[in-house]
């Protein structure tokens, strides 16, 4: 062979091994392969995601009846089974990142101990399934697409989402999710004592142990405590002994149906929260879960916390008449409203104790049985007639009693006070 001949062959072979190098770049890489997307559908038509074992443990996130919103369930295994609802903003994110999810091609792998997911749409359908393996290699794990049983990778933070644990810790750590401005009825229980809050347009009143007008301000701060509510973590075992029961009762009337928890707790405060939507005779169960909390927002069970500090709360203007009278004091006043004023030339009189009723708040409120001897009596009326209440005033040292069945209110008096009361 010649010298030029064999230049000739090298530089061929040359170029072959050049054009052959860049085929090989150009190849793709099998394993890198894209195969699509995990779940072919945007965030907002995710409608559930279901997670089972091997070892028999199930979660499932997804929407519910008779609430507004999406709920936890889980059960299987050793874990009793039970239901909570997600955060919104938790969801949106794990919805988000599901439907973001690329699928890479891969080998056959091993799935021992690894997980079966099943994606559905808005509409209840299935739109992927496909089972996880547990062991992650170079950040990715083995997945096996069905019914197709093509075999890929997802990324670890795609297989740690998908994890029960991880779907449990989805669950809103609030004891009440969900209540808002239309409770209408708060019950709690202690020892055999009740204490009943119920909401009659917008006003609160106190139904047991005694009927009274409740104060609102007392009232919105338990609402706004109970709201804000939050616990610690989700536990498996519930409280052993109940020593509180609370009952939340959320919703217009029985005939639209209405939003009831019911939690009970002891001194170890961990609470068994129960969640049912009520029409009706009928009872819904909804979601049930235990829960650690550090504190509950009604150590002290007073009722008379909740009672308003003044005997009455309405304008002075819609009193039209006063009696007032105070045997042992001399003291008789009948007075009604004239365009003129008050008649019987009482109007200063009349002027205070409106005053007393209306705006003063009470040193202290006592229930149960008269603290001190009765020394009269006070009507007030309304315009038409209108029995607005009877009152029995008692006198005990320096203090004015004023009260009616077994709610009584204290006032400390000076000197000077009671005179300009007539007393």
């Amino acid at each position: 062979m010649s010298g030029r001949v064999a230049a000739i062959l090298v530089a061929i072979l040359a170029v072959l091994m050049g054009i052959t190098a860049m085929v090989g770049q150009r190849s793709p890489d099998v394993s890198r392969t894209q195969l699509g997307r995990l779940v072919t559908l945007p965030p907002s038509r995710i409608g559930a995601i279901e997670v089972r074992t091997d070892e028999g443990c199930s979660v499932r996130v997804a929407e519910k009846p008779g609430w507004s919103g999406r709920l936890v369930s889980w059960g299987g295994g050793d874990r009793p089974a039970g239901s909570w609802p997600v955060l919104e903003s938790t969801w949106l994110a794990g919805a988000r990142l599901l439907s973001s999810a690329n699928v890479q091609a891969g080998p056959e792998s091993q799935l021992d101990g690894g997980s079966h997911v099943t994606v559905l749409d808005d509409a209840g359908k299935v739109v992927s399934d496909f089972d996880l393996g547990r062991r992650p290699l170079g950040g990715r794990v083995p997945v096996r697409l069905n019914p197709s049983q093509t075999w890929g990778t997802v990324g670890k933070e795609i297989a740690d989402v998908l994890k029960p644990e991880a779907l449990l810790a989805w669950r809103d750590l609030h004891v009440l999710p969900g209540m808002d401005a239309t409770v209408r009825r708060i019950v709690l229980t202690r020892d055999g004592s009740t204490l009943e809050l119920r909401r009659v347009g917008r006003s609160w009143s106190v139904i047991s142990p005694v009927t009274e007008t409740a104060d609102p301000e007392a009232v919105q701060r338990l609402i706004d405590a109970l709201v804000a509510w939050q616990g610690t973590q989700h536990n498996d075992t519930a409280p052993n002994e109940t020593c509180l029961t609370l009952r939340i009762e959320l919703g217009s009337d029985q005939h639209n149906g209405r939003t009831v928890y019911t939690v009970q707790t002891n001194d170890n405060a961990r609470c068994r929260v129960e969640i049912t939507s009520e029409r009706q005779d009928e009872s819904d169960h909804i979601a049930s879960t235990n829960l650690d909390v550090d504190s509950v927002p009604f150590p002290d069970f007073d009722t008379t916390a909740f009672l308003l500090r003044t005997v009455l709360r309405l304008p002075a203007s819609e009193i039209s008449g006063v009696m007032v009278r105070v045997p042992t004091n001399g003291l008789d006043i009948t007075a009604h409203r004239t365009p003129e004023g008050w008649s019987d030339g009482s109007r200063d009189l009349v002027e205070q104790w409106l005053t007393l009723l209306l705006k003063t708040q009470a040193s202290d409120i006592f229930i149960g049985n008269p603290p001190a001897e009765e020394a009269g009596e006070l009507m007030l009326l309304g315009f038409g007639g209108l029995d607005i209440g009877t009152y029995m005033i008692l006198l005990d040292d320096d203090r004015l009693w004023i009260g009616r069945g077994k709610v009584w209110r204290a006032y400390d008096m000076t000197d000077e006070q009671s005179a300009s009361l007539g007393l």
